[in-house]
Order: C-alpha cells, then sequence, then structure tokens
C-alpha cells in the first residue's frame, strides 16, 4: 500500500468534523463512504442522522492535489427530504427559511416526485401512482486552498471545522422542524 497525502488529509478533515459534530449535536450518529480514490484525489460523503430518523446532512468532501504546492478542500453540505409519513414538509417556508439562512447562502428546491409503487408482489400497476413533495437544501460549506511547504503546513482542521458547522447546525435546525418527535 502506498501513502497518499490527500486521502491522509481528507480523513483528518472528516475527523475534525466528526469531533465538532458530536460535542454539539446529541445523539447523531454518522457513517462514511469513500467513493473515488487516487493518487491526486480523494471524493468521500459522510451522512449525519439521529437515532430513528434518516440523515439530516450529508457532507461531500473532495481533496485534490492538481499542483504539488497547492491541496484544495472543498465540502457541499445537503439535507434531501421527501414527504412521507413522518415528516412535516408544510411546515417549511420557503421565502422565510431563505431569509433566515441568507449568512450561508442556501440553496434551496422544492417539489414533486412522481412514481408508480409495486404491490405485495412487486407488481406495478398504473392504480398505484404516489406523488410526493421533495425539498433540498444545499450549501458550499467550504472551498479551500492551502499551499504546501516542505510538509510542515498546518491544515488548521480545527479551524476548517469551525467554518463548516454552521451549515451543518442549519440542516440539524431545519431537519427537526420537519421531524419535531
Amino acid at each position: 500500500m502506498t501513502y497518499s497525502l490527500v486521502a491522509s488529509l481528507a480523513f483528518d478533515l472528516i475527523l475534525a468534523i466528526n469531533d465538532k459534530i458530536v460535542r454539539e449535536i446529541p445523539n447523531v450518529t454518522y457513517w462514511a463512504d469513500v467513493e473515488d480514490v487516487s493518487a491526486n484525489s480523494v471524493e468521500c460523503s459522510i451522512s449525519y442522522s439521529l437515532p430513528e430518523h434518516g440523515a439530516f446532512c450529508t457532507l461531500d468532501i473532495s481533496v485534490t492535489q492538481d499542483n504539488p504546492d497547492e491541496v484544495y478542500f472543498g465540502v457541499h453540505a445537503e439535507l434531501n427530504e421527501f414527504d412521507f409519513e413522518e415528516s412535516d414538509l408544510h411546515v417549511i417556508n420557503i421565502e422565510d427559511s431563505m431569509l433566515e439562512l441568507y449568512p450561508l447562502r442556501p440553496i434551496m428546491t422544492q417539489g414533486i416526485t412522481r412514481y408508480f409503487e409495486s404491490d405485495e408482489n412487486g407488481e406495478y400497476s398504473p392504480s398505484r401512482s404516489v406523488a410526493k413533495r421533495t425539498f433540498t437544501v444545499k450549501f458550499m460549506a467550504l472551498s479551500k486552498s492551502i499551499k504546501t511547504q516542505d510538509n510542515i503546513t498546518n491544515y488548521r482542521f480545527d479551524e476548517m471545522s469551525e467554518r463548516v458547522f454552521p451549515y451543518i447546525k442549519s440542516l440539524y435546525d431545519v431537519f427537526k422542524i420537519i421531524h419535531p418527535n
């Protein structure tokens, strides 16, 4: 196995973010998936959830080093909800939420997803058409390039996790409105 600087940096960033989240949000659980790894690039996602609920936040983290003297860190945060029985999407007012989250520059989308539902035998029927409301909040939580110098660069992962945390916390707050229990 060979050493990968970008993979090591990606995991250090994930550890710093997880440390902050676990200290600040009670009962949070998380899981990570490594989606792509190469010598100069790592892409992974980490999802945060609460017991008996789906994910309230998914972070897409990328670390790349196209230039030997510079490393780029990118973090996108997203909440993706569908209107199932346990959620209350009708309580979300997009205009009010946009104004409240304005400093974080959210991208919010809502819509209707239509599909055919199968019965207990796995059969689809035109009479089993279902429509669910969808709601998504996305953020560009971190975009940062750091110059590297003789392997002694301080990447300041704690500072990066502090910058990412308000985005995760805002998605947690929106999630708690949709899922009050």
